[in-house]
């Protein structure tokens, strides 16, 4: 852990291991984060949801010690290395920050330049329904591995990815046909999350909305569902969807206040022309903000791999920088 100047207290799922007089307190703290040790804690650990070790037990671990001097060298050498991989891996960060920012602008861009009247999207054909809530469904309803209820923590960019825990039988399904998903309908965050949605794809039409989301619809004959999919993931959306929320603490969407969201009343040609450039571009977005999430796995893994192999002897540290290690 970080050097710390003033006493810290901690929750009891944590242990406080302290550095006696044969043990460097840096060489320690790098051992604890060593695959070795890690394999050793979770092999004791007991528990299925909340796997946990005892205290004791981690103090019983062995540790294969080098004299003091060796512990410091040591310490040195990932004091600097792993300085100089989390200065790169940082880098990446800022540069997705960037990347994300200059995708926001993109696309504010493409939607001023439609000049179309701004419009509700009730007036558009679009409909909505809420999910179940109340005593239309409770959590017992759950049945795992049966057909995915899609609630807000299943939507993450733009695509849903359900939880086999969240599912219910067949039987409550028909009996909740009316939150059922189509191909084509939009499903969107209604709590804290405003603008948070996925576009329905083929293989998950006749899936259910779940009680924290709403389902939007349209006829298609003048708003695009892909055209509002694209414009819900913008903060030209999100904004709006903050001012017409109900409260100011936990923001909070309705049926109504959704169907008051204004759009550009853009042709259906003028759409398309909008999806197909949008589509484009974070194509290029995602591969580009892909590479720079493998670059950040890859340096975690060297990191990793470098604490590792220094405090278990694999590396001379006396010549070694760190940089022979394989990525």
């Amino acid at each position: 852990m970080p050097e710390v100047t003033e006493s810290l207290v901690f929750s009891t799922g944590f242990a406080v291991l302290e550095a006696g007089t044969q043990i460097d307190s840096r060489f320690l703290a790098y051992y604890c984060r060593s695959q070795p040790f890690i394999d050793e804690v979770v092999a004791r650990s007991v528990g299925v949801s909340y796997p946990a070790i005892n205290a004791a037990d981690i103090g019983d671990l062995p540790v294969a010690l080098p004299d003091q001097e060796e512990q410091r060298r040591i310490a040195d050498l990932l004091d600097v290395e792993t300085a100089r991989i989390d200065g790169i891996a940082d880098l990446r960060r800022r540069q997705y920050s960037t990347l994300e920012e200059r995708r926001e602008s993109y696309l504010r861009r493409a939607i001023l330049a439609l000049e179309a009247a701004p419009t509700q999207i009730r007036r558009l054909g679009a409909t909505v329904t809420t999910g179940p809530f109340g005593t239309q469904f409770s959590a017992s309803d759950y049945e795992e591995g049966g057909i995915p209820m899609v609630n807000t923590a299943h939507i993450r960019n733009g695509v849903v990815t359900p939880d086999p825990r969240h599912a219910v039988s067949q039987k409550t399904a028909t009996r909740l046909a009316r939150h059922r998903l189509k191909a084509g309908d939009i499903i969107v965050a209604r709590k804290r999350h405003l603008g948070r949605s996925a576009l329905i794809t083929n293989s998950q039409d006749g899936w259910l909305c779940g009680s924290d989301s709403i389902a939007l619809s349209t006829t298609g004959e003048m708003l695009l569902p892909e055209f509002l999919a694209c414009l819900l993931r913008s903060n030209y959306v999100r904004m709006q969807l903050l001012r017409n929320s109900l409260a100011a603490t936990i923001p909070n969407l309705n049926e109504s206040n959704l169907l008051e969201l204004q759009v550009p009343a853009a042709s259906i040609q003028e759409q398309k022309s909008f999806v197909k450039l949008i589509d484009a571009d974070e194509a290029k977005t995602a591969a580009v903000s892909s590479a720079m999430n493998r670059q950040v796995s890859l340096l975690t893994e060297r990191r990793q791999a470098l604490i590792t192999a220094a405090v278990t002897g694999q590396i001379d540290v006396s010549t070694a920088s760190g940089r022979g290690i394989e990525e």
